[in-house]
């Protein structure tokens, strides 16, 4: 499940970033001008994992030069936010145990000015601090815009545009948390607004040719490798600024250029397998002046025609639970793993991928954090098939093919505390038939509607470290007892047998929750891994 609908929630703690919005106002800035002080409010929606939509006030303050001249560089100005964080994201933050948040945004604007409007991206670096457990918090945020060149006099206008937030959320223990994905969270400008920072006068100038621009672009950050293979190595680097413009980016090993990219990112491809690179990044503008180059990465491609496990797609019902009034959750997961039977002294693998060809997926709600309580309702999608085999009846083997099917709700609760512990107790009831059974090789005619005189109760609780957030899920454990049996038998009836040789207390099981997946659309797909159980 993906915390935040995203990359990449989770964490709701992106939302901070959206300070960004308030790069927009350093876009422009002259000190010999008459600077006039700008203060703007604006509000963004903000999608993130697992808790979706969620508002967003930005309150920008900076100096805005009234009048700016012609054919010259704008000087940087310094740009001061504080975003106000609603308590939904505080409760995705919640889920995910996020005790912190930092991070950069990305503000798309547009200066608006004689000679053709210019886009100017800027980042804003967002000031670490502390998630509160619930409730609204608010994030500072400080940066300075890169400089532009006006060319020709008139009128002009700064318009603030949406966000990329890039974040950083960590754990109680400074660990950073990968999943879900907040490197890129956006944030769009609600409508309805008046999103223009600020007016200016360009004044002076002959209308010729702005002059040369000598200027570098910064340097990028260092890459970062996402997958790789024996062919190529996907890269995120942090962009560079430019007083025009960054027109691209190079990738390199030593002198050698590997490729060109728009953006800050890029696979790079026809690598040769096993095979060791250190890759550099420079940055390049409409001038063509180059930056210098970033930190080194050093990267070793994957054996010949590797490529790695893929998950499945996610299934084109997720969450859509069946009997819901038309409810539409939106995310679901994978849930698998093996009881013992006490009596037989056997095991039973559920729903465990490597034994079926499809296993079934659950359809799941998450219902936010509220006074540090937090929950969610579970639906699988079919009845789950599980595998048993064992030595009985004087030591010959007997296996057996069982279903197990929901009865009425299945729920989650979970309790999150100010120390960062993470606690949740699943409750489930299944009704158990078995579908076919044999007994050294011979079958066992149990007949089509052998099952549990009542549903098992299952009651699993889970934790940290094993269990960090319902996000990614983990284990969860608990014993339980099985029914006797009712309905057993062809022509002879069966019940005492298999109640005598099945039913009774103290059976232990071990499920593992996977990741919370979102449905994706025909236009953006998505994937959902399988959960694998774990003895």
């Amino acid at each position: 499940m993906t915390l935040f609908t995203t990359r990449r929630l989770s964490t709701v703690a992106a939302l901070a970033a959206v300070t960004a919005a308030a790069a927009a106002s350093g876009l422009v800035g002259q000190p010999p001008a008459q600077a006039a002080p700008v203060t703007k409010t604006l509000n963004f929606t903000c999608n993130y994992p697992l808790v979706d939509e969620q508002p967003l006030k930005v309150v920008i303050k900076t100096d805005i030069p009234e009048s700016i001249e012609a054919g010259k560089p704008v000087p940087t100005i310094r740009v001061d936010t504080v975003s106000t964080i609603n308590d939904g994201t505080t409760a995705g933050l919640s889920l995910i145990g996020a005790a912190s948040i930092e991070g950069t945004a990305t503000s798309t604007n547009i200066v608006k000015a004689p000679g053709g409007d210019k886009t100017v991206n800027v980042p804003i670096k967002l000031k670490k601090r502390d998630a509160p457990p619930s409730g609204d918090f608010t994030v500072e945020g400080d940066g300075v815009a890169p400089t532009i060149t006006l060319p020709e006099a008139g009128p002009g206008s700064i318009v603030v545009g949406d966000l990329a937030l890039h974040i950083t959320a960590r754990d109680t223990d400074g660990t950073e948390i990968t999943d879900p994905d907040l490197s890129d969270i956006p944030c769009k400008l609600n409508p309805g607004q008046d999103a223009t920072l600020a007016k200016f006068t360009v004044t002076g100038g002959d209308g010729g040719p702005a002059p040369e621009d000598k200027e570098p672009p910064t340097a990028p950050g260092k890459p970062t490798a996402g997958e790789i293979t024996g062919e190529s190595v996907a890269l995120s680097w942090q962009a560079s600024t430019d007083n025009v413009g960054v027109a691209g980016y190079d990738v390199f090993n030593g002198s050698t250029k590997l490729g060109s990219f728009d953006q800050a990112e890029g696979v790079v491809k026809s690598l040769k397998p096993e095979t060791e690179y250190t890759l550099t990044v420079k940055a390049r503008d409409e001038a063509g002046n180059v930056s210098p180059a970033s930190q080194p990465l050093t990267v070793k491609t994957g054996k010949a025609g590797a490529e790695p496990p893929k998950d499945p797609p996610t299934p084109a019902d997720c969450g859509k639970p069946k009997g819901k009034d038309g409810a539409d959750w939106g995310r679901c997961t994978y849930i698998s793993g093996f009881s013992n039977i006490k009596k037989l002294d056997a095991a039973m693998a559920i729903n465990d991928p490597a034994r079926i060809t499809t296993p079934v997926h659950a359809h799941i709600r998450v219902i936010p954090p509220s006074g540090g309580k937090f929950g969610a309702e579970i639906q699988f999608a079919k009845p789950l098939r599980s595998e048993m085999q064992s030595l009985n009846f004087e030591f010959m083997p007997v296996r057996a093919t069982v279903e197990m099917t929901q009865v009425g709700d299945s729920l989650m609760d979970g309790t999150l505390s100010s120390n960062g512990d993470y606690r949740v107790q699943a409750t489930t009831n299944m009704r158990v038939r078995v579908i076919k059974a044999t007994v050294n090789g011979a079958t066992l005619p149990v007949g089509p509607n052998c099952t549990t005189t009542t549903p098992a109760k299952l009651v699993l609780s889970g934790g940290k470290p094993e269990y960090s957030n319902i996000l990614l899920g983990g284990p969860l454990r608990g014993y339980y007892t099985i029914p006797p049996f009712k309905g057993c038998g062809v022509g002879e009836k069966i019940d005492a047998l298999l109640t005598a040789s099945i039913s009774g207390p103290g059976n232990y099981v071990k499920m593992r929750q996977g990741k919370i997946c979102n449905r994706g659309s025909a236009e953006k797909p998505t994937t959902c891994p399988y959960a694998v159980p774990e003895r």
